[in-house]
């Protein structure tokens, strides 16, 4: 799967890279080989997940890095540019390839790489649903309200001096 967030004439560009070396990029429902598909979807990307091989994006602008989380979850091996928050969650030659941003000869090598080695890309997909788990939302949220009640509930003395009477606040909410 590819992400048409950025990069996409860079991506057509490994298109045709992956051709010239003799990989089926058709799309079409050919007999054999594999098939490189580009998808627009923005909802029901769990179930296009399901159908793919791996993930493959040229976004050097990832802000949260939610696609490759969810790529992640979904057991795919990744091809991705060591950019942002990115290398967060692909770990190079575990769950995935990480090449220089720009570097589109080194993403076609990656892409190919996972698409000839199909134990390889077994191994690191299954790799990427292990690095995936700890992002799950009920864990995300439980360390954010540790968190939240460690910043509200752990400075008695800077909250004495800036807000007097704060901690007869603090000893309701622990009622």
């Amino acid at each position: 799967m590819l992400s048409p967030e950025t990069m996409l004439y860079g991506l057509l560009s490994v298109h045709a890279q992956l051709f010239s070396r003799g990989v089926d990029v058709s799309g079409e429902a050919l007999p054999a080989g594999p098939k490189i598909i580009f998808i627009t979807v923005q909802q029901g990307l769990a179930d296009v997940y399901r159908l793919a091989n791996l993930f493959v994006t040229a976004s050097e602008i990832e802000t949260q890095g939610i696609v490759l989380l969810e790529a992640a979850a979904s057991g795919l091996p990744i091809a991705a540019v060591r950019a942002t928050c990115i290398p967060e969650i692909v770990h190079h030659e575990e769950n995935g390839f990480l090449c220089t941003p720009g570097n589109l000869d080194e993403l076609s090598r990656s892409m190919t790489i996972l698409i000839q080695n199909k134990t390889m890309a077994k191994q690191m997909g299954a790799m990427s649903r292990c690095l995936a788990q700890p992002h799950d939302r009920r864990i995300t949220l439980e360390a954010h309200e540790t968190l939240y009640r460690e910043l509200t509930l752990a400075t008695p003395v800077r909250d004495a001096i800036k807000y007097p009477g704060a901690h007869l606040a603090r000893r309701e909410v622990e009622m």
